[in-house]
């Protein structure tokens, strides 16, 4: 399922690109995409604050309380994969909204025109990421979990401890292959990277490096090691910046 927020503080605009948004699901229904509308930044976040995750945000900037681009910053504080898309009636807050690495900017009025291709391009990215799967040798079996979902792995006592965004943690079952070897498949994943011999690191999911503690979005904080402080970093400017390139 995809999750489509859109939120606006003008009842007229929300009803238009809500009934837009409502054409476009039904043009794609083998997405399975759900749109919920909000009429404030605050209604949003009092959702999203309830554990509610969503893929795609349409934000108005200009609205009363909190603005869009507030309310995009305080969704990055927990979420760094979403697709953030801001709508406004000027261009004059371009630049800003890349401050929430903002995949789009639109200028209204939102039409299928401006609206249609933006949703293609996230569909396409969106179904990508979640292709990328690992599974988890768990003591129940077989676990599949997508990539997307998983924050960290911890490794101790041969064991491999994998931390999703949902708060589950998997436990798998005791294994003699290295560290280095059982990581490999999601290593080809350029989200990740290692923040000690015994942490791997989803960096979408990096709020801050401090020192040599790591802060994850799920509030964990990690340890960094001095051989891996630099491609951490390095790891991070990458993918921020592509972030702000709208890759």
């Amino acid at each position: 399922m995809i999750q489509i927020a859109i939120c606006d503080d003008d009842a007229g605009e929300l009803e238009k690109a809500g009934a837009l948004l409502e054409t476009y699901c039904g043009l794609h229904r083998d997405a399975d995409m759900v749109c919920r509308r909000f009429s404030s930044g605050a209604e949003l976040l009092a959702c999203v604050n309830t554990g509610v995750l969503f893929d795609i945000y349409l934000l108005d900037i200009l609205m009363p309380g909190l603005t869009g681009i507030e309310v995009g910053a305080a969704i990055r504080e927990t979420d760094r994969d979403a697709a953030i898309v801001f709508l406004s009636s000027s261009d004059e807050f371009g630049v800003t909204s890349y401050r929430v690495r903002a995949y789009d900017y639109l200028i209204k009025p939102v039409e299928e025109s401006n609206l249609f291709p933006t949703l293609d391009e996230l569909l396409k990215q969106i179904a990508a990421r979640r292709i990328n799967t690992f599974p988890i040798r768990a003591k129940n079996g077989i676990r599949t979990v997508q990539l997307h979902r998983l924050v960290y792995v911890e490794y101790r006592n041969h064991k491999c401890f994998y931390h999703l965004e949902d708060g589950t943690v998997i436990e798998s079952i005791t294994l003699r292959e290295p560290f280095n070897e059982i990581i490999a498949p999601i290593l080809t994943d350029k989200r990740f990277v290692k923040s000690t011999i015994s942490y791997l690191v989803n960096i979408a999911c990096v709020k801050s490096i401090e020192g040599r503690n790591l802060y994850l979005t799920d509030g964990a904080c990690l340890p960094v090691s001095r051989g891996c402080i630099n491609d951490l970093r390095k790891s991070l400017v990458s993918y921020l910046l592509d972030g702000a390139r709208g890759k």
